[in-house]
């Protein structure tokens, strides 16, 4: 698991990689939800996306816009957060979730 202090070096080997394929792009990083670049030099730009939510014991991230994080991110969180409260219930079905009207 990679820690918040290696974040600059994470993005300068993804700023490097990126370089190889597109020169024009040194020094930007690409979200991979929106595919929108941002410059390395601005980190308030990108934040942590966790692959798995904390609120579900997720330690894994990657880093993604910020724009993308607090957009999808809470969407995701939601509908992940309920299926795991649901697999935790004994006998759950589909009626026994929180977010009815977004299943029917």
């Amino acid at each position: 698991m990679a820690k918040k202090n290696n974040k600059p070096t994470i993005l300068r080997r993804l700023t490097q990689s990126l370089a190889l394929f597109y020169p024009e792009l040194a020094g930007q990083f690409m979200c991979p939800t929106c595919l929108r670049t941002y410059p390395i030099a601005q980190p308030d730009k990108i934040s942590d996306g966790h692959i798995i939510p904390r609120a579900a014991g997720g330690g894994i991230f990657t880093p993604i816009c910020k724009k993308c994080n607090d957009t999808f991110g809470a969407k995701q969180d939601n509908w992940f957060g309920e299926y795991v409260r649901l697999v935790k219930l004994r006998d759950s079905s589909i009626l026994h979730t929180n977010l009815r009207r977004s299943y029917v």
